[in-house]
């Protein structure tokens, strides 16, 4: 009882003042570096960016993984056609040449 009556509520607000000046530090250089990825990449400023760690950002790689792996196997008959018929053209010029 007698620390209650006794504290010092100027002391008590310097405190919290503080801590939180220092989150709101922190939350500016967060945020700084949000935007500068923001506009390396021409990402609307909406976005939110995941924090690293997080089981979103673990998520999200799985999902872009899979992604990928799906584009490159439609992807795949494509680019071996177009291989084959750079080949045959390259062949059929060579056997003009001749």
């Amino acid at each position: 009882m007698s620390d209650k009556y006794n504290e010092d509520p100027y002391a008590a607000s310097v405190k919290a003042r503080k801590r939180f000046r220092e989150e709101k530090k922190v939350e500016k250089a967060k945020e700084a570096v949000d935007n500068v990825i923001r506009s390396r990449y021409g990402l609307p400023s909406e976005l939110k960016l995941l924090e690293e760690g997080s089981s979103e950002v673990d998520e999200a790689k799985r999902e872009w993984l899979k992604a990928r792996r799906e584009s490159t196997r439609s992807r795949g008959p494509k680019v071996n056609s177009v291989v084959s018929l750079k080949a045959s053209i390259l062949a059929n010029t060579m056997k003009r040449k001749k």
